[in-house]
């Protein structure tokens, strides 16, 4: 065996001796189904961070402006 591969036993040895088998086992079972880091997402940045890191900003007003507008109907009822 390699210098680095007695490393890696010798380190898991340390580790079954103090912790035991199934310690052992149950962790890395654990990290194997642990949920990895979600992606990035640079919705959550303001203009100034965007442009700080090379992306053009981006026009958030119209998502407001759809959302928060009322739909318009009430001119009917004043026409009526």
């Amino acid at each position: 065996m390699s210098k680095a591969q007695l490393m890696v036993v010798d380190a898991v040895d340390d580790l079954h001796r103090e912790y035991g088998f199934w310690r052992i086992a149950h962790a890395l079972f654990a990290s194997a189904f642990r949920r990895r880091h979600a992606v990035n997402s640079l919705q959550d940045l303001d203009d100034h961070m965007l442009r700080d890191i090379g992306v053009e900003p981006v026009d958030r007003t119209l998502g407001r402006r759809l959302i928060g507008e009322p739909i318009g109907f009430g001119h009917r009822r004043s026409q009526l």
